[in-house]
């Protein structure tokens, strides 16, 4: 079922032609065409890596000892 607003009418149909015999047993929602969506989380994850990988190969800045 593509259109969530038509599931309460798809279930209300079931239960009448079956009566107290139909179960749900869950609801799962999907993205039918979600490649723009796993790009946009693949740049990101790279840009994460890389400002990552920055700040662990910057050298650290030594602090003066305490007095």
């Amino acid at each position: 079922m593509h259109k969530v607003r038509r599931a309460g009418a798809a279930i209300d149909a079931a239960a009448k032609a079956v009566g107290n015999g139909v179960q749900l047993n869950g609801v799962s929602f999907t993205i039918t065409n979600d490649s723009s969506l796993l790009r946009a989380a693949r740049i990101r994850a790279m840009d994460n890596a890389r400002l990552a990988a920055g700040q662990l190969a910057r050298p650290a800045t030594p602090t003066s000892p305490a007095s």
